[in-house]
């Protein structure tokens, strides 16, 4: 039975919103951790320049609405599954990962997703 940690991300102050996200993108996309890039599933972003869909979204949302969330913006949430080692193989923990990541965002927000 897989655990899942759903955390929020934050702007670091010293690095600013556009850094963090490529970031803690950079981490979740790591190619050692998602066989080469085969592990990894994007929706309504590319996962190439998932940094940058994500900051033109921020972009986008904060120019149609006016508004801003101040220094307690979420950028966005990284949502991690574990399992057993042998439980599942990876083709099948990426699989259960994208689904949960549409279940969670009912497919209406942008994801990439890994297996790690």
């Amino acid at each position: 039975m897989a655990t899942t940690r759903i955390t929020p991300i934050h702007v670091n102050k010293p690095w600013g919103a556009a850094q963090t996200i490529k970031r803690t993108t950079d981490y979740i996309l790591n190619p050692d951790k998602t066989e080469g890039g085969t592990l990894i599933t994007a929706f309504e972003c590319d996962a190439d320049i998932v940094a940058t869909d994500f900051m033109l979204a921020r972009a986008d949302y904060q120019f149609n609405t006016g508004r801003s969330q101040g220094e307690n913006e979420v950028l966005a949430y990284h949502v991690r599954q574990a399992f057993k080692p042998g439980e599942i193989d990876a083709k099948k923990a990426h699989q259960l990962g994208y689904e949960l990541a549409m279940e969670l965002t009912k497919a209406n927000h942008a994801s990439a997703a890994n297996n790690s």
